[in-house]
């Protein structure tokens, strides 16, 4: 690691309560979100606002 690495921390969300399900993922100090899914459940994430 070098001296100028620093820690950021990370939300993950979980909207139908199942870690196994849909989770949107937030990282502090960044404006976009990430989403991470079973390949099962695209059709269901493609439809997420």
């Amino acid at each position: 690691m070098t001296k100028s690495a620093r820690g950021y921390s990370v939300r993950i969300f979980i909207p139908s309560g199942e870690p196994e399900g849909i989770r949107v993922i937030e990282k502090s100090n960044w404006i976009g979100q990430g989403l991470s899914f079973p390949r099962s459940l695209f059709s269901e994430a493609r439809r997420r606002p």
